[in-house]
């Protein structure tokens, strides 16, 4: 599976390994967008199994750059972008007679939060971090119907250059770049 370029190649291989991994009936929704943790009724089988990728970390920061990585290949990768998602998992063990038993509606959160960190890892192997777990706990309806944890992805995307033709006779981008000092002298103010 190649490494994952965007959230929604992340969504998309997501989706895909849940469509071959779980019965209609049991299959979560995996869902996208920043207003999605507050929604009821983007539930998935069995009442609540619902994942959410949602932009931003707790106080919408929403990420860092580094250095590029690979920057021989064309296009060129000029920066890396560690954006940051909080991903919500939800989940619920349907059994009636266990509605109200916390340990049973923990395990199947944690199972399918075993599975998110498994589908995450498959997509973007080599070019994520999940940090600060936190369960979600509250009045809210999730929090009375099954278990939600919240779980902080950093992915790494790339920036890319424009790209430029490989001949011999193209213009590296740099070099169309005009320079303000060009033809200085280095008395300037700001030159060494």
């Amino acid at each position: 599976m190649p490494y994952v370029s965007s959230i929604s190649a992340l969504l998309t291989s997501m989706n895909a390994l849940a469509d071959t991994e779980f019965a209609a009936e049991e299959r979560p929704n995996i869902v996208y967008g920043a207003r999605e943790p507050q929604k009821g009724q983007n539930q998935g089988g069995g009442g609540a199994n619902r994942i959410i990728i949602a932009p931003g970390d707790d106080k919408d920061k929403a990420g860092s750059y580094g250095p590029p990585k690979q920057a021989a290949r064309n296009p060129r990768s000029i920066a890396t972008f560690h954006e940051t998602f909080r991903v919500y998992i939800w989940a619920q063990d349907g059994d009636s007679a266990n509605r109200r038993d916390e340990l049973k509606q923990d395990e199947a959160c944690r199972t399918l939060h075993e599975w998110v960190v498994r589908a995450i890892r498959l997509a973007a192997r080599g070019t994520y971090e999940l940090k600060d777990p936190t369960w979600v706990r509250g009045a809210t309806d999730r929090a009375r119907l099954g278990s939600e944890l919240r779980v902080l992805l950093h992915l790494e995307l790339a920036i890319f250059d424009t790209p430029f033709a490989a001949t011999s006779t193209s213009t590296p981008p740099e070099a169309l770049i005009t320079h303000v000092f060009e033809g200085a002298n280095g008395d300037e103010p700001g030159c060494i």
